[in-house]
């Protein structure tokens, strides 16, 4: 099992700090970064588009990656909202042993369909 980095780009800093509680309260990712606004751009149905968004880094274990995209999508209120994971190649034990615990409870199982 690894650890991963998942980077989530939200519309706001309300939508990022409510999808980091509710992922946090499920106990599937251990840890949540809200960091400061960035300036996005993408094509968007045709078009090239310009937008504030509010990155969320969040640490869970791999297994869990499906739980994290589920719970995200049905909250963030893109049509197709980035949802992209590194797995950690190198992480500290201590640190790594704190994700498995703080995500034991986050039953990967229950996400998936």
């Amino acid at each position: 099992m690894k650890v991963i980095d998942i980077w989530i780009n939200c519309p706001d800093r309300a939508t990022a700090e409510a999808i980091s509680r509710k992922l946090l309260n499920e106990h599937i990712v251990a840890c949540a970064n809200i960091l400061q606004d960035i300036s996005s751009a993408y094509h968007w149905q045709g078009e090239i588009e310009a937008a504030t968004e509010t990155p969320l880094l969040v640490k869970t274990r791999d297994a869990l990656f499906d739980a994290v995209c589920q719970t995200v999508t049905a909250m963030h209120p893109y049509d197709v909202p980035g949802i992209t994971a590194v797995a950690l190649e190198f992480v500290n034990e201590d640190y790594r042993n704190w994700v498995y615990a703080e995500t034991e409870s986050g039953d990967a199982d229950k996400f998936t369909s």
